[in-house]
């Protein structure tokens, strides 16, 4: 923890950007294992679809070895993507007394230090039935009657 009560990245931890949809954590491991132990390897997945997000982070057991990774893997081509590998900084802003300590993600801590803005929904009016769109020709039937009732 530094000073001002904020918590120091850790050079191990590292987050992969612009990680391709069929890459699993075993394939990201296998990925970053030749430059040195890794700890831990995930990609991201949405809560509600369980599809991946585009990232990961990868945790290395000694910080030369994520450094070495980090120079290796930025800009690494996968499956017609480059790879975007830098140090995962954390939380923004949150003192690491707001951060939980049960192994949630630090998110959660974020929206709870962070006041969420309200949203007010309006209901619009219904109508009986909904309009069906129109076939250009009749729009122009409709534009020509309309003209000649004018005249």
């Amino acid at each position: 923890m530094s000073l001002d009560g904020y918590p120091v990245p850790d050079p191990r931890n590292l987050i992969v950007n612009y990680i391709p949809t069929p890459v699993t954590d075993v394939d990201l491991r296998n990925l970053f294992a030749p430059f040195g132990e890794i700890e831990s390897a995930r990609v991201i997945l949405d809560k509600v679809t369980g599809h991946p997000k585009g990232y990961g982070f990868v945790k290395f057991a000694a910080p030369d070895c994520a450094q070495i990774a980090i120079e290796k893997m930025n800009g690494y081509e996968l499956q017609n993507k480059r790879l975007k590998v830098t140090p995962a900084k954390g939380p923004i802003g949150v003192p690491s007394t707001a951060l939980p300590t049960n192994g949630y993600a630090a998110r959660s801590a974020v929206q709870a230090v962070q006041p969420q803005p309200q949203q007010t929904y309006q209901q619009q009016p219904q109508q009986a039935y909904p309009q069906q769109p129109q076939h250009p020709q009749q729009v122009q039937q409709q534009v020509h009657h309309q003209q000649q009732q004018q005249q």
